[in-house]
């Protein structure tokens, strides 16, 4: 799999902290949110995430999925881009500008809020470059994993095309293959 560009890889790795298939989820537990964040340095070693927190973290991933199957042609809706607008409401975002005259978003490595406010900054900054619509949640509805599109034309759908591609194009078959079957036999019985 086609890791994402630059700090866009962490968003891709912070969607998949929910593995639908294998019925993980890395934000399980306040513990294990914890865990996470502090592997991936979103938080200090010395903060906690609370019961509220972990909740607070699963609604952007959840929102920035759905924003990631939208991409993937999947529809948006109200209610979902409402309450990561309220998320996003609340974030604090600064910049930092180098000597190019390039700009940065940050949002320091501290609290849930600040991690919230980092990883909605690396959003920011790939619509910026043009590499958000890039990021898609794998169209199997059994699936959801976040990919990175790196096709020339941007067509990429599924996470893997020798996994959900695969099964995709399976059940394709099989559903014409039965179609087929029952307008043979229903042409057998009416004799034609």
């Amino acid at each position: 799999m086609t890791p994402a560009p630059g700090r866009l890889e962490l968003v891709r790795q912070f969607l998949n902290t929910a593995d639908f298939e294998n019925q993980r989820d890395e934000l399980e537990t306040a513990r294990s949110a914890r865990r996470w964040l502090v592997a991936q340095r979103l938080l200090r070693r010395s903060e906690q995430v609370s019961e509220l927190e972990r909740i607070m973290l699963i609604e952007l991933r959840e929102g920035l999925r759905a924003l990631a199957w939208a991409h993937n042609g999947a529809p948006l809706t109200r209610d979902r881009l409402a309450r990561l607008n309220r998320q996003a409401a609340s974030a604090s975002i600064g910049a930092r500008f180098d000597e190019s005259g390039d700009v940065q978003l940050i949002a320091d490595r501290g609290d849930v809020q600040q991690t919230i406010s980092a990883l909605l900054a690396i959003v920011c900054e790939s619509i910026r470059d043009g590499s958000w619509s890039r990021l898609k949640a794998c169209r199997s509805e059994t699936c959801g994993w976040a990919f990175y599109d790196a096709s020339r034309n941007r067509v990429g759908t599924w996470c893997s095309m020798a996994v959900c591609g695969n099964r995709a194009k399976t059940r394709a078959y099989r559903s014409r293959r039965r179609a087929t079957l029952q307008h043979d036999e229903d042409a057998a019985r009416t004799g034609g």
